[in-house]
Parts: structure tokens; sequence; C-alpha cells
């Protein structure tokens, strides 16, 4: 984890001194030209909200099943199941900042974006005999506090409604709160749930957007975050339910957001250059 943190701590100062150095704008200049203009909720025009999926990418779950069957005899069994989503979404509220104004092409800026991510899993039905099985199943949540330094080009950076299209690429670090709930549905179609499992992870994230202004400004969002997070490691059948397995893993290595933004105060934007 400490590789990556020290990769995107390198990446978001290298962003921003080489952008300093190109900035023809100050963040001084520019909220000055605010307080002139008596537009003094010009900031808050910066305001973007999003919805869309959710998807843990390489989230694998495996298992040690060893019990004895409905005659009595031992069962010793290693799974390993890709598991597969069955409903998620994902919104979000975001808010960025200038730091550096790029003559009047675009900004760098700091972002900020809090987003609330659901999805639900489950596995195949695992076969212990021929038929004997269990299936899992898996309600999770995802709360992330997203801090980075995106280079905004176009409308959206300069807050210009006669620039008709914006991209960004952006790269930062987020602090991520998993929730999850994990479930087994047996044979005899009852559903034993196991304790609530919560774990708090640090995931560098990049993204990238684009997007045009019809009335509103909208934008398609792809962010992707990554690192291993191990959200559920059980070692002991005391830790579990009497129906669930020995040893049980539930790993997610990466997940993707994919977002349709509106940035709801852009139909106050001027049709000329802020500065």
């Amino acid at each position: 984890m400490k590789k990556y943190t020290y990769l995107v701590a390198f990446l978001l100062v290298a962003v921003f001194l080489s952008s300093t150095a190109d900035a023809q704008y100050t963040v001084r200049e520019y909220f000055a030209s605010v307080a002139r203009s008596n537009e003094l909720f010009r900031p808050l025009q910066r305001i973007e909200l999003g919805y869309g999926f959710y998807n843990m990418n390489t989230a694998n779950f495996q298992f040690d099943y060893n019990k004895t069957d409905v005659n009595n005899q031992l069962i010793d069994t290693y799974y390993v199941a890709t598991m597969k989503p069955t409903a998620a979404m994902s919104a979000s509220f975001g808010l960025h900042f200038p730091i550096a104004m790029l003559r009047n092409r675009g900004v760098v800026a700091i972002a900020t974006t809090f987003a609330y991510n659901k999805m639900d899993y489950e596995t195949d039905k695992f076969y212990l005999t021929t038929s004997n099985y269990l299936t899992y199943k898996f309600a999770t949540t995802q709360m992330a506090a997203r801090l980075g330094v995106d280079l905004m080009v176009g409308n959206h950076g300069v807050l210009d409604k006669s620039k008709p299209t914006c991209y960004t690429i952006g790269l930062g670090l987020a602090p991520t709160q998993f929730n999850m709930t994990p479930s087994i549905i047996g044979t005899d179609g009852k559903t034993t749930t196991g304790d609530a499992v919560s774990k708090m992870k640090m995931q560098p994230y990049i993204k990238a957007e684009i997007g045009f202004m019809a009335g509103l400004c909208f934008k398609l969002r792809a962010t992707y975050s990554f690192g291993r997070a191990d959200l559920m490691r059980v070692t002991t059948p005391s830790a579990v339910p009497a129906s669930y397995p020995l040893a049980t893993t539930f790993q997610m290595r990466s997940n993707l957001e994919l977002s349709f933004i509106i940035m709801p105060l852009s139909p106050a934007w001027r049709k000329s250059r802020w500065y």
C-alpha cells in the first residue's frame, strides 16, 4: 500500500508544479475578479451531482468447507469463485477549487468528491453432494471521500458557456469505508446471515471524463480505484454461524465507477471569460 501512496503523492506534486509553472492567472487574481463582478456565489457553480453504475473488478470469494454432509461423511473441499454483481448503483456529490489558471483554456483544481456505492454480489451454487449445495450472497456498500488534483479543460474549468465541450483527467487518494453483510442460502432454501463486516481502506484512484454543454453541463465520468482489500477473512469456526465453512475470504482488488454527471448551476455561467 505504501508504494501506491508514494506514487500518487509524487504524481500530485508533479502535476501541481508543472501546472503552476504554466499558469497565467493566480488564484488571488481569480477571486479578485469574482469580487469585482459581484458573483460571490460563483464557486458554487462548480457543484457536480452524479449517478451511475459501480462494480468491484477482480473480486473473488473462496472458502474451505470442512464439515460433514447429511450422511455424516466428511467434506473437505476448497472453493474459489469470482463474484457476480446482481445489483449496483453509485451516487456522488463533488466540488472543485482552482489552484492554477491555464490561460482561458482551463484550470488545475483540487477536486473533492463524496461517493456512495451500493452493490449486491452472489456466487453460483456450490454442490457439496449431488443434492446438497450452498449459495453465498453479499450486500455491500462503499462510502468514499476522494481528494485529488484534476486537470480540467473546457467549459467546466473556466465556467464559460461559450465553450461547447470539456475534458478532465485526475488522480488522488480516497479514504473508503466498506460495509458488508454476508449470508448463505442452503439446500433447504433457508438463509443464514452472518455478522456485518466493516473495513476502512485508503484507495488511490484515477479518473477521466468528457462533457458537453446543452443548457446544462453534462459529463460522463469513469473512476478507477485500486489496491487490494480483504473485506472478509474468517479463519475460525467460532467467528461465524455453524453453517459457515471453516475459512472464508472475500477479496477486492479494484473497482470501477461509471457516472453520469450534471452541473446544476451551469446555466448561470457567463458566455465570456471570467478574468
